[in-house]
């Protein structure tokens, strides 16, 4: 194999310049946290098939609301198992839009992975009471987190900033759901305003 280009090592020069590139201590270049951080961003925008700034934007928030969102089904996904009288029919229908709300999630997050999600998902079904006290508060004979209403009031105003399309409706049929059910596991949450 001939030696390779001298553009090789003034891309290499200009990388390391940057503190996208390091060398180890084999000497041999590696990508710093900045340099990942850069090539998921590029990666991003590739799969967005969008170059200009004002989409690059626009996706960003889309997938900023979507994890709202999947927190937030999340959370109410975790209150309905912990309720013995919960319907079936609530429990089904999170679980279907947590599906559909994760799936886009990763489309719109690269970095994200499957089977991570779905790890922390199962841990978030096993996980005690006792362990996430210090996250959240006894209501009646049930443990709900702080900050739920505040969080879906923020995604509400997040959602009004996306554009108009499927993303937009899904999360809009979830914060009607998350409404629906949450306002039943505890009063405080039937005061949620619905999006308008």
């Amino acid at each position: 194999m001939g030696r390779p280009d001298k553009t090789v090592y003034v891309t290499l020069t200009a990388l390391v310049d940057s503190k996208f590139v390091a060398k180890n201590d084999e000497g041999k270049y590696v990508l710093t946290d900045a340099g990942r951080r850069e090539l998921e961003r590029i990666r991003f925008v590739r799969m967005a098939e969008e170059e200009d700034d004002v989409e690059i934007i626009s996706n960003t928030r889309t997938a900023i609301a979507l994890g709202r969102c999947y927190d937030l089904l999340f959370d109410i996904r975790y209150l309905l198992s912990r309720t013995p009288k919960a319907e079936g029919e609530e429990r089904r229908a999170v679980s279907e839009r947590m599906n559909i709300v994760r799936n886009l999630l990763l489309k719109y997050n690269p970095s994200l992975k499957k089977d991570e999600l779905l790890k922390e998902e199962k841990k978030g079904l096993d996980i005690g009471i006792a362990d996430l006290v210090s996250g959240g508060i006894w209501w009646g004979k049930r443990f709900v987190k702080w900050g739920l209403k505040d969080r879906y009031i923020h995604l509400v105003n997040l959602t009004r900033e996306l554009p108009e399309g499927p993303v937009k409706d899904e999360i809009l049929a979830s914060l009607a759901l998350f409404r629906e059910v949450a306002g039943k596991l505890d009063n405080r949450l039937k005061e949620l305003v619905p999006y308008s």
